[in-house]
């Protein structure tokens, strides 16, 4: 399972922006200020806490992570660079062939076309991994990760709503055609 992980992770190094690589220890603190920054993530849940990231990160570097999850840094090709954060799991949306995606980058990296391809890369690895199905949940004012989805092929679903707003639930059919 992790053989074949490494194997995609290669070919997708070979694109010229950025590539998923695997978390290491010394991204830390580049994680830390993604999830803790404000701007970043208004869209997502608001900035979390230290203990949430501590919790998310063990959870990035395989520590605790649930069957089923693939998380993986976004780094720039050119320098290596930490561009953002990228997973597909398994949500409370999914049935058991279906993940969720998700992706945040740096503010230093927004409008370069990096959410496009790191989507684009996640997936592919979906659909070489045999899943049916993938998902995005997105707040319905964030109009730059909106026409993301629409850009790598996600269709809208529905419109949900929580006690932090309303949201789009967009969906990529990942079957062969036949």
């Amino acid at each position: 399972m992790i053989s074949d992980e490494i194997q995609f992770l290669k070919f997708s190094a070979d694109h010229p922006a950025v590539f998923l690589d695997f978390y290491k220890a010394e991204d830390h603190d580049d994680f830390a200020h993604l999830l803790a920054d404000a701007e970043v993530m208004k869209h997502v849940d608001g900035p979390k806490t230290e203990s949430e990231i501590e919790k998310l990160f063990r959870r990035a570097l395989g520590e605790t992570a649930k069957p089923g999850d693939h998380i993986w840094a976004i780094r720039q090709t050119e320098d290596l660079a930490y561009v953002g954060h990228a997973a597909l799991f398994c949500s409370d949306i999914c049935q058991s062939n279906q993940r969720e995606i998700l992706f945040y980058l740096r503010k230093s990296f927004w409008h370069k076309g990096y959410a496009k391809t790191a989507g684009e890369q996640i997936l592919q690895f979906a659909t070489q991994r045999g899943y049916d199905m993938a998902w995005a949940t997105v707040d319905a004012t964030h109009e730059a990760s909106k026409l993301v989805c629409e850009k790598i092929g996600f269709q809208i679903a529905r419109m949900g709503a929580d006690d932090k707003g309303e949201f789009f639930i967009y969906f990529a059919d990942l079957t062969p055609p036949t």
